[in-house]
């Protein structure tokens, strides 16, 4: 798929959610409505990380690489469920304190750091593969 078509479709699913991210953090009698719109906004989201491994996948016959690939894109959308779905839960029942933002800090770190070793694995096993941060600057990045 072409950048500009890619940024077109991530667009269409972020501005709706976004939305209902700051409708759900502000709405005192909605929230379940809001709430069930911006879970359903980011399970519809799945559908784009899955389509993205897939394509990503098929650069590569070597079934390790395969493997790397799907769980780079898992820890993308655990990513995207802590920011999209977890953080507005804890902002919206006010369950800030140490040990939550100790927790929620801990598995952005995590998914991070999980990112990068697979990463590193995924060059040490097929150095022709391009590794998740080559293709993702080269997704949002429009030098012709």
């Amino acid at each position: 798929m072409m950048q500009k078509e890619w940024l077109l479709l991530r667009t269409a699913f972020a501005i709706p959610t976004g939305a209902c991210w700051y409708l759900f953090m502000q709405s005192e009698r909605f929230e379940f409505l809001y709430g069930g719109l911006l879970v359903g906004g980011v399970a519809m989201a799945a559908n784009l990380f899955l389509y993205d491994s897939r394509m990503i996948k098929n650069l590569s016959s070597n079934e390790d690489v395969k493997r790397i690939i799907d769980l780079q894109h898992r820890f993308s959308y655990a990513l995207l469920v802590m920011v999209g779905v977890v953080l507005p839960i804890i902002l919206k029942l006010n369950l800030i304190n140490v040990s939550t933002l100790i927790l929620f800090i801990g598995g952005l770190l995590l998914i991070g750091y999980g990112q990068q070793q697979l990463d590193g694995q995924l060059r040490r096993i097929d150095s022709e593969q391009p590794t998740f941060q080559e293709v993702q600057r080269a997704r949002f990045s429009f030098r012709t």
